[in-house]
């Protein structure tokens, strides 16, 4: 059968080929039905906008910093809620199936951290961790996940690309949890410069070109900062600005 998704009220179908439908089948028929999504939201502003946000809430605690707060707390509670379910369902390690294999003392590990970064964001200050470490937890878990900012194209460009680096890192068996690590921002920027984020770029506001200028690329944590040969001069980003 063909690949399809439908959508009926809270319910979402997706076909699967009949090889791993049969796959799933051979490990548990009990699998067989709906499965509970369980989402949740991390958010960490990175751009200028967020600089002014973080010197306003030294003054004041703003609205904006107040729900950020919130939105990353409230996701992490359901995100060890959902590890402690998960610990409590998990087969035997003598199991084939994929849960068995989990490294709990690693997730337990991740599950920490990430703690630690969503109390730092308390701070005011732009503790990028959260958003690398919600990837990791989510990855450690079997979970999907998706990055996105608000025109999808430069700030998630840079996360995505860092991702990648990452991950192409930890399959060299080099793994590292330092994200500055230079090898990692190294490949990052190759990504960034002859990947296909800069198409994707092109393909909404028709230039190859990040939407950031010099002055903004100095309010980016340094692990989102692109090459200077991918963004855009003062006159063009205040001419067409798009993000």
């Amino acid at each position: 059968k063909a690949f399809h998704v439908s959508l009926s009220e809270n319910m979402i179908q997706i076909s699967v080929h009949s090889y791993l439908f049969n796959r799933i089948r051979t490990f548990d028929t009990s699998r067989i039905g709906p499965i509970p999504i369980v989402p949740v939201l991390f958010t960490q502003g990175i751009n200028e906008m967020q600089t002014l946000a973080n010197v306003a809430s030294r003054v004041s605690d703003t609205t904006g910093s107040i729900m950020q707060r919130e939105i990353n707390t409230d996701s992490l509670a359901t995100v060890k809620g959902y590890w402690k379910t998960m610990i409590s369902s998990l087969p035997p390690t003598t199991s084939s199936l994929p849960q068995a294999k989990l490294d709990i003392v690693a997730v337990n590990s991740l599950i920490l951290k990430l703690e630690d970064a969503v109390a730092k964001t308390q701070n005011h200050s732009k503790d990028v961790d959260i958003l690398v470490l919600s990837g990791d937890v989510v990855r450690a878990l079997r979970g999907g996940r998706v990055t996105f900012c608000k025109s999808g194209k430069d700030r998630t460009a840079m996360s995505v690309t860092l991702e990648q680096a990452r991950i192409v890192k930890q399959y060299e068996n080099k793994v590292s949890n330092d994200i500055y690590d230079d090898l990692i921002l190294e490949n990052a920027n190759l990504y960034r410069a002859f990947g296909a984020r800069l198409s994707v770029a092109e393909k909404n506001v028709g230039r190859p070109l990040y939407s950031f200028n010099g002055l903004q690329l100095q309010f980016l944590p340094k692990v989102y900062r692109p090459p200077q040969s991918t963004i855009q001069d003062m006159m063009l980003s205040m001419k067409a600005r798009d993000s």
